[in-house]
């Protein structure tokens, strides 16, 4: 309550705050009341898009899952390549059901080795392209392995040498960044999942990037745009020390 109405303050998924100050009560209340039943619907049903109906015809519509394809975005970096190859293994979602239907592997990565890969994945992601750069160098993203305390997979560690292999020229290593903390991923080895073991994969260097988990990192960005909201307390706090 505030002198003369009430004040609703709204913080949005862009990170903007807005404040509405209603001279009445009820007026306020009600308008809450909506906000939380739009911003979280009991069915699909309830979401505006499916109440959306422009009046004018000469809106365009589009179907918006044919704005983005996978096979553009691939054609966009050049691929495939002579080291790189289109699969449709998991067209079906066979392979990995968080997956996409399209995947880019290594060119001579065979079926038998993308589903001994994935099957020692965690949630099944075997290693993918995500970026390629024009000068051959990947980013190539998956979930971290089931190696447990001393467990490996032949198929796995082979997928993977065949990706430090399909930089021209051949690389005599190859980085594993894992952002966890190096005290999380040893900590998951005891429930069977973990890192990759040097021992077994050969020519990696490892890097732990020391990123805590999605609460700790939801609490800091809530703390950084408190700071940027109020610039006047960011001298006396140190935050930036």
């Amino acid at each position: 309550m505030v002198q003369g109405g009430c004040a609703l303050k709204l913080r949005c998924k862009t990170f903007q705050v807005l404040v509405f100050f209603i001279s009445q009560e009820r007026d306020c209340h009600d308008l809450y009341s909506s906000l939380l039943k739009l911003s979280k619907p009991e069915t699909v049903e309830d979401l505006y898009a499916f109440s959306f109906n422009p009046r004018s015809t000469q809106l365009q519509q589009q179907e918006g899952w044919d704005l983005f394809t996978l096979n553009n975005h691939f054609l966009q970096m050049g691929l495939p390549t002579r080291y790189w190859k289109i699969s449709r293994i998991n067209n079906e979602f066979g392979l990995c059901e968080t997956y996409p239907k399209v995947l880019c592997v290594p060119s001579l990565a065979t079926p038998a080795l993308m589903m001994g890969s994935a099957a020692f994945r965690s949630k099944r992601r075997l290693p993918v392209l995500s970026y390629l750069h024009k000068n051959g160098a990947v980013i190539v993203r998956c979930s971290q392995p089931m190696a447990g305390l001393n467990s490996r997979s032949i198929e796995d560690e082979a997928y993977v040498d065949l990706i430090r292999r399909s930089k021209a020229g051949n690389q005599d290593f190859m980085y594993i960044v894992d952002t966890r903390p190096m005290i999380n991923a040893v900590a998951n080895r005891a429930q069977g999942k973990g890192y990759e073991n040097t021992d077994f994969y050969e020519n990696i260097k490892y890097l732990f990037l020391g990123i805590d988990n999605i609460h700790v990192m939801r609490t800091s960005l809530n703390k950084l745009l408190e700071h940027v909201k109020t610039p006047h307390a960011q001298c006396r706090t140190g935050w930036k020390q």
